[in-house]
């Protein structure tokens, strides 16, 4: 069919090796048609050809949906956008040149997970730290990671406990150099060690999924020097007892080590109580009353 034809074009009996006649006379060929009967062009596309560009199409969104999300999550989470700060889908799209689709895709996901207030027609706000669901986020972490130091202790090789013992020190030089995002960081890769070591995927995901409100009050505790330098000593014990192939103190510590934050709540919410929530607070003065 010639090029810069126009016609309206009806579908064609693809696959029947029979051509079919359009409304100016000309034919579809064999195993070709157009995907709806609007006007377009006179063009025919070739259902794989065109099922390869929806697909492609639909990767690209996909990651532009999952690049708004992770990024919004990541500042959320280091804090760079602080609890209670307003944001907009229109700012937030126009800081990353998008359209505002992705954008309320991922205000969706992060109200799900209670890292955004929602009012419709009104504000979106960064939630503040609420206590209740920093202890529900605590109890799944310490479950799954708990249960995984007799599978961990099985699988740590000298090379393995080598580069966790390099992460602590790391860890040590991000602290005394106030990077408490590199701290954070490297924590999180400590502990999810017990997870990719033994292949446990899903426990892994599941734990970096569920941790927003947690994470935000870790953050916050590396700022609290002294809460900070006894969870860094925990990390060389919980290691010799990995080293050790003594499971049984390994997974007694760790659950000392992942309670021992929600024990010094009282010190985080009193030093920076405007980043909690109202409740979070009231729970507090309940208990000091």
């Amino acid at each position: 069919m010639p090029s810069g034809r126009s016609s309206v074009p009806r579908r064609s009996t693809a696959g029947t090796g029979t051509p079919t006649a359009d409304h100016d006379g000309g034919y579809c060929a064999p195993g070709q048609a157009v995907l709806t009967s609007e006007y377009r062009r006179g063009e025919y596309v070739d259902r794989d050809e065109e099922a390869y560009m929806q697909r492609q199409y639909t990767v690209q969104v996909s990651s532009v949906q999952e690049m708004v999300y992770r990024t919004l999550r990541d500042k959320i989470v280091s804090m760079e956008l602080k609890p209670g700060t307003v944001i907009s889908t229109q700012e937030i799209a126009d800081s990353m040149s998008v359209s505002r689709t992705p954008v309320r895709e991922a205000f969706i996901r992060l109200q799900r997970e209670d890292l955004l207030d929602v009012t419709p027609q009104r504000s979106t706000v960064v939630s503040r730290i609420n206590m209740s669901r920093v202890h529900q986020e605590r109890f799944i972490r310490e479950a799954l990671e708990t249960e995984a130091v007799q599978k961990f202790v099985e699988a740590a090789t000298p090379e393995l406990l080598a580069r966790m013992r390099s992460n602590i020190a790391k860890q040590y030089a991000a602290i005394a150099e106030r990077r408490y995002i590199d701290y954070l960081e490297l924590d999180n890769a400590f502990h999810q060690a017990a997870f990719t070591e033994t292949r446990e995927e899903l426990a892994r995901s599941i734990v970096q999924q569920m941790n927003g409100h947690y994470d935000r009050i870790r953050l916050i505790s590396a700022w609290e020097g002294q809460i900070v330098s006894t969870a860094m000593r925990e990390h060389e014990q919980y290691l010799d007892y990995i080293e050790r192939r003594d499971a049984a103190r390994a997974e007694a510590l760790l659950r000392t080590h992942l309670q021992a934050l929600c024990a010094q709540e009282e010190i985080l919410l009193t030093n920076w109580s405007e980043y909690f929530s109202e409740a979070s607070i009231d729970a507090l003065k309940r208990e000091r009353a």
